[in-house]
């Protein structure tokens, strides 16, 4: 049953609760002041009673904003528990499927990225290894280099 109705219903059983007591308690032939006192009791019991079962109903939500705010905070371990298969325990299910699957996303792209940074790393040292040949090469030739001013004549 879905929650709006699950309300409405609690908000229909409260009423004719109260229609039924207050007619109950005018047949019972009290007093004005009796009949005031005993419809006050009854309207706070009923409304202590309404607001336990609406809390019960409603705290699947609360648990909702604590876990939503801890995965944005990026702790993607938590998980929705509630059971159930009215639409807070299809959506919970639903919820829980959609973090794994962001979860195992991240852990797919961070792979990559540090995939990435080892290739780069390799290029960065391949490229020092060329400039270093490089570098040495030219200096032996450089070194290698007779002037023309110290060369033997003939």
């Amino acid at each position: 049953m879905k929650v709006k109705y699950k309300l409405l219903l609690l908000v229909g059983v409260f009423v004719i609760l109260l229609v039924f007591g207050i007619s109950w308690l005018s047949s019972l032939g009290l007093g004005p002041l009796q009949k005031l006192l005993y419809v006050v009791l009854f309207v706070a019991v009923s409304l202590i009673i309404s607001g336990f079962v609406i809390a019960k109903l409603l705290a699947p939500l609360d648990t909702l904003i604590i876990v939503a705010k801890g995965i944005s905070y990026g702790n993607y371990d938590l998980v929705l528990d509630i059971k159930g298969n009215d639409e807070f325990g299809k959506f919970a299910k639903s919820f829980n499927q959609a973090i794994e699957v962001i979860h195992e996303m991240l852990i797919e792209k961070r792979m990559e990225e540090g995939a990435a940074v080892k290739r780069m790393s390799i290029v960065k040292e391949l490229m020092h290894q060329i400039r270093q040949a490089r570098d040495r090469k030219s200096t032996s030739l450089n070194s290698s280099h007779i002037p023309l001013s110290r060369m033997p004549s003939s």
